[in-house]
C-alpha cells in the first residue's frame, strides 16, 4: 500500500495539460512531420511556380498555432486550476491492490482498478486516468522509489497492456 498527501500545484496542473495536449494526443509528432512538409511545399511553389498564397498562409498559420498553443494551454490550465477550489485542496491518496482512493475536506473518491481508463508515465508523473480526459496525478517527487515501483507493478498487474502506456520498470 502507498499512502501520501499532496496538493496539486498550478504548475503540476499545467504540466498535466501540456503533456495531455502535446504527448498523449501525439500533436507534437504531427507538427514535427507535417509542418516541414508544408514548408517544403511552400518553398517549392514559391521557387518554381507563382507564389501560392494559400500554402504560404497555411504554413504561417500552422507556425503561429504551434507556438501559441503552449501559451493557450498554460492560460487555460491556470484559469481552470484557480476556478476549481477542490483541486487546490490537500488530498490524501491511498493506492493498494484493491483500488485507488483519495480524500480531501470536500470529497472522497474511490477508483477500482477494473474501472481505470488508462495509465501513463513520464519523467515527473504517473497519470492514472479515470476517464479519457481526467486523471489522478501522482508526482514522483512525492513518493519514494519503492512506492513508485509498487504503483508501477500494480498498474502492470491490474491493467491490460492496451490501457497502460509508457510504464517502465
Amino acid at each position: 500500500m502507498v499512502k501520501f498527501s499532496y496538493t496539486i500545484t498550478s504548475e503540476d496542473y499545467y504540466k498535466f495539460n501540456n503533456w495531455f495536449v502535446f504527448e498523449k494526443t501525439n500533436m507534437r509528432k504531427a507538427y514535427n512531420i507535417f509542418l516541414p512538409i508544408i514548408y517544403l511545399c511552400a518553398i517549392y511553389l514559391a521557387i518554381f511556380y507563382e507564389i501560392n498564397w494559400i500554402t504560404v498562409s497555411m504554413a504561417i498559420i500552422l507556425t503561429l498555432i504551434r507556438f501559441l498553443l503552449p501559451l493557450l494551454t498554460k492560460f487555460t490550465a491556470e484559469k481552470n486550476y484557480y476556478a476549481n477550489k477542490a483541486i487546490q485542496l490537500e488530498t490524501e491518496y491511498i493506492i493498494n491492490s484493491e483500488n485507488i482512493s483519495s480524500k480531501n475536506e470536500t470529497a472522497t473518491f474511490e477508483l477500482k482498478w477494473e474501472d481505470v481508463y488508462s495509465a501513463f508515465e513520464n519523467d515527473e508523473y504517473t497519470f492514472i486516468f479515470n476517464a479519457p480526459n481526467s486523471a489522478i496525478i501522482i508526482p514522483k517527487s512525492e513518493i519514494n522509489y519503492e512506492e513508485n515501483l509498487y504503483i508501477k507493478q500494480l498498474i502492470i498487474e491490474k491493467l491490460p497492456e492496451k490501457k497502460r502506456k509508457r510504464i517502465k520498470i
